[in-house]
């Protein structure tokens, strides 16, 4: 059986919008590893980026293929999504081991839930690292029109999330002024006359905003550091509790969501409140063991997407009507 594992990345590297598939890239090239090279090759990696391609409208995915006697051709007979559901199929079938798997699904559960939105929070909600970084890599990595659209869209979903789930609050980001002037000032700005023919009040109102906006921003940073130094605690503390056996798949993910965080163009502050709470030498930890684990992802067999797995409008749209199709007949996806 071949096993297809779908993520997000670029230039055959995972890419940092997605930790999950980094943590995936980096727990697979350990475990096949030591695998012979035999079983290797049933594994290949796809940087497809296509969300349609999945059942739950998410990366990274794992199919699992077959050829099919009849005509020959390969047929998907079974998808896995998400980094927590594919570690245990990869533990239960390449390491045949079954037992513990309850605590490892639960820290999983628990990093997803917890440090994962934070990670979303900082990628979506930050000003900077939502303009510098997070929209410029969905050009990279989409096609067009879904670079645009995918970062507006998930920015929407984060946006609830964060104040349902965390009760944190954010900067408002309005996608079409977001390197413009602010609106606060453009309102003031349309003034009578007078008042907007005065560069000096023009300018005032300016610095005006911009003190009240970093002010802000800095209690936004307060609570979302407060937030994060307490589940970083916790997931220690869960890491500690973990089977030795499955140590590794965890702290394969919760390295991944530190890894982006301070690597984000906002990342030194991060960097810096970690370092005060832990010592320096937790992130050197982490970043050596990255180095590390990107050196032995090197046995890993990746290949292009073909057309049919490409996220491009046509098979966007194909994949949509498709699950449509499915979804109305009551056949499984």
């Amino acid at each position: 059986m071949l096993h297809c594992l779908h993520l997000w990345g670029v230039d055959g590297r995972p890419s940092l919008v997605s930790p999950e598939s980094l943590a995936l890239f980096w727990y697979l090239g350990d475990e096949l590893a030591g695998v012979p090279a035999r079983q290797r090759s049933d594994w290949e990696l796809v940087f497809s980026n296509n969300t349609s391609l999945s059942p739950t409208g998410v990366l990274p995915l794992l199919c699992l293929i077959e050829d099919d006697l009849e005509d020959g051709r390969r047929k998907v007979m079974r998808n896995i999504c998400g980094y927590g559901d594919i570690v245990q199929y990869i533990i239960n079938e390449v390491q045949c081991r079954n037992t513990g798997l309850l605590d490892l699904a639960a820290g999983v559960h628990y990093l997803k839930r917890e440090l994962g939105l934070l990670t979303l929070y900082q990628m979506y909600l930050n000003r900077d690292n939502y303009v510098q970084f997070t929209r410029k890599q969905f050009s990279k990595l989409l096609y067009w029109p879904m670079w645009y659209n995918a970062p507006i869209q998930t920015r929407a979903k984060v946006k609830r999330q964060c104040e349902e789930r965390l009760a944190l609050e954010f900067l408002p980001l309005d996608e079409d002024d977001l390197e413009d002037t602010p609106s606060e000032l453009q309102g003031a700005m349309e003034q009578p006359e007078q008042l907007t023919q005065s560069k000096t009040f023009r300018l005032k109102q300016s610095q005006n905003m911009r003190r009240k906006e970093e002010l802000s921003a800095k209690k936004l940073e307060l609570q979302f550091f407060h937030k994060l130094i307490e589940v970083l605690h916790h997931s220690q503390v869960l890491e500690d509790e973990l089977h030795t056996d499955f140590e590794f798949a965890y702290t394969n993910l919760l390295q991944a969501y530190v890894y982006v965080l301070v690597n984000l163009p906002d990342g030194d502050s991060t960097r810096a409140r970690i370092e005060r709470e832990f010592g320096s030498e937790y992130l050197q930890g982490i970043e050596h063991a990255i180095d590390l684990k990107n050196n032995g992802a090197g046995l890993l067999k990746i290949r292009e997407a073909q057309f049919q797995e490409q996220g491009n409008i046509i098979m966007s749209v194909y994949h949509k009507a498709r699950q449509t199709a499915q979804y109305l007949s009551g056949e499984a996806w």
